[in-house]
């Protein structure tokens, strides 16, 4: 099995997570993927440049009201394999979440407490 050590920035995300309650699955090259005890996923996209969660549950209302949200989109990924499906930028069918783009990993304890 291949391994993809993680960086100083995803070590402290994974203890954000752990934090509010959501233990770590797996990680694969693109994304690390955490669950909590009521079966909510979500995941850290490694991909992206900064800090971004991308989540199986909440709403995009209840998380715009955050200062430290950057942005949020759909995203659409075969990277977060455990989330419902939905249609890529490229129209192909593919498993889908809510990208919350956050200006640092201490956001994301807030992001999710929010959203408890």
């Amino acid at each position: 099995m291949s391994s993809y050590p993680f960086t100083a920035m995803e070590q402290d995300a994974i203890r954000s997570f752990g934090r509010r309650g959501f233990r770590y699955v797996h990680e694969t090259k693109k994304a690390v993927e955490f669950e909590d005890s009521t079966g909510r996923i979500a995941y850290l996209n490694r991909e992206h440049s900064g800090v971004a969660v991308v989540l199986g549950f909440g709403t995009e209302t209840a998380i715009a009201a955050l200062p430290s949200v950057i942005s949020i989109n759909l995203r659409a990924s075969s990277n977060f394999a455990d989330l419902g499906d939905g249609l890529t930028r490229n129209n192909k069918l593919n498993h889908q979440g809510l990208q919350v783009v956050l200006r640092s990993v201490a956001d994301i304890e807030t992001l999710l407490e929010t959203l408890s």
